[in-house]
């Protein structure tokens, strides 16, 4: 009969499919590690401005409201002296908080008045009720007569217009 070798079929010998390994998540490709560092560098450098401008607005808030105390407590003692006495000082603690103290802090009489109006870009204290800020402290006491009312209202707005102006002078920087 059939001496012949029998036929075997050659699919036999054909392994399965294999799959190769799936690709890690682990470690991350150069290009991921560097976004990761500049999203956090970005995180960081925006959570910097934020608490900046914050900052830098809570010094606005709290000089307004510290203005408006002084204002609500010359209602109470009507002594224009020391309204003036107080304006002096707040101008001069917001000054020191705002500019470098070797600008700030030997400054007096005219020179003061001058700094105040050159910080503001205005001409606020170059006035009667500026020269109040210089004089009102050292002279006997005064009556509230209308003159120095208008000028204590001139100072009042000029202090107001002078922490603003600072505040957004200070934002531009």
């Amino acid at each position: 009969m059939n001496n012949a070798p029998a036929m075997t079929n050659p699919l036999d010998n054909l392994r399965d499919i294999h799959l190769p390994e799936p690709v890690s998540a682990w470690p991350p490709a150069p290009g991921w590690w560097i976004l990761a560092i500049l999203a956090l560098s970005l995180v960081v450098w925006i959570i910097w401005r934020i608490r900046e401008n914050y900052n830098q607005k809570q010094l606005l808030r709290v000089s307004l409201s510290s203005a408006a105390q002084l204002e609500q407590d010359y209602q109470k003692h009507k002594e224009p002296q020391r309204l003036v006495r107080e304006y002096s000082s707040l101008l001069r603690r917001i000054a020191l908080a705002r500019f470098p103290r070797q600008e700030v802090a030997s400054l007096t009489g005219s020179d003061w008045l001058t700094f105040l109006d050159e910080s503001a870009k205005e001409n606020l204290f170059d006035s009667e009720a500026g020269q109040l800020l210089l004089l009102a402290p050292y002279q006997k006491p005064i009556d509230t007569l209308i003159s120095v009312t208008e000028q204590l209202d001139q100072l009042t707005v000029a202090v107001h217009s002078w922490i603003k102006a600072v505040d957004i002078a200070g934002r531009q920087k």
